[in-house]
């Protein structure tokens, strides 16, 4: 299926509908699972519906609150445009998927009244664990200073301007690093590229993550809104402590103070604070990273795996 070589997220290009593409392969298919209802995720509800197949939807995001806070002055109406897209094709889904609890109720929230199944994203904690973090920094030419750290798309909607200003208050104050890792939005490059000599180390995509996330001591999820943000439960999986935004399905397994700190979206100084305080308290940030990890457990990617094949099979029969 070609894409649009001029239309780009990131990292992503938009591919055309390829709705008979798409209808040939499924022809033989019991069941298909469907992620988003962008170009191929509409095409696949509609050939799937042509079939009469079990159509699975995983709602990895909200289409409507990323779309709103990625078109700046027109957010609002994009967003809801895409949040009326979004409710007319998961409606024709013959299930869903989301991968919090909080998850099913944003969704009725919408009109989305579909059944919901909860499947809680996995890690595979054999690559993601706290162990050989002595030597993560030196691995990836970092010296041993404190690191502040995010993986993701660095985007709008996830916010990286917030996580700037506060890394940038707490060098004030501490000689630390900051390290990102995923691919970067045009409008961002000026703010994070180029900066090595004021601690700022962009890495762009890389094939492994695991090196980097055990490299730093700190890692914070600044989104403005998320579903279940496999990439904090990677993170503490390593063993980082984590500073998060209080979205989506975070609090469900963040609780602040316990295994990690929540802070208000936007609200940089609070997230400063937050950091302030793990640099200066080593045993704190370490505690958090101990107790990170152990959450992280209960998300093991088997336990994903089974929960799919049960769903699967169900629909099958």
């Amino acid at each position: 299926i070609r894409v649009f070589k001029d239309i780009k997220g990131a990292d992503y290009f938009a591919p055309h509908f390829g709705y008979w593409v798409i209808k040939q392969e499924m022809r033989d298919a019991d069941v298909v699972f469907n992620q988003t209802v962008a170009s191929l995720g509409i095409s696949a509800l509609l050939a799937g519906r042509a079939l009469k197949k079990e159509v699975i939807s995983y709602v990895h995001s909200f289409g409507w609150e990323v779309a709103r806070y990625n078109f700046g002055p027109f957010g609002s109406f994009v967003g809801k445009f895409v949040r009326f897209i979004e409710k007319r094709c998961y409606n024709k889904s013959s299930r869903l998927v989301v991968s919090y609890k909080g998850g099913v109720g944003k969704l009725r929230s919408v009109g989305i009244y579909k059944p919901v199944d909860v499947v809680p994203l996995g890690v595979d904690l054999e690559r993601f664990n706290p162990l050989g973090r002595e030597r993560a920094k030196a691995e990836i030419g970092l010296d041993d200073k404190l690191t502040i750290g995010y993986c993701g798309r660095i985007s709008c909607e996830k916010d990286p301007l917030t996580l700037l200003k506060g890394f940038e208050l707490l060098r004030r104050k501490i000689d630390c690093n900051l390290i990102l890792i995923g691919p970067m939005l045009k409008r961002f490059e000026r703010y994070f590229k180029e900066r090595e000599k004021e601690g700022i180390y962009y890495f762009g995509v890389v094939d492994d993550v695991v090196p980097y996330l055990k490299a730093m001591d700190v890692f914070v999820m600044p989104s403005l809104t998320e579903t279940m943000s496999l990439a904090t439960v990677e993170a503490m999986a390593c063993g980082c402590a984590v500073v998060t935004t209080k979205v989506g399905g975070i609090p469900e397994y963040v609780v602040s103070g316990e295994n990690g700190f929540l802070f208000p979206r936007r609200n940089f100084f609070i997230l400063y604070e937050h950091l302030l305080k793990l640099a200066n308290d080593d045993n704190l940030r370490k505690e958090f990273g101990r107790r990170a990890a152990r959450t992280a457990r209960k998300f093991d990617f088997k336990n994903t795996v089974n929960k799919l094949v049960e769903l699967f099979t169900t629909s099958v029969s």
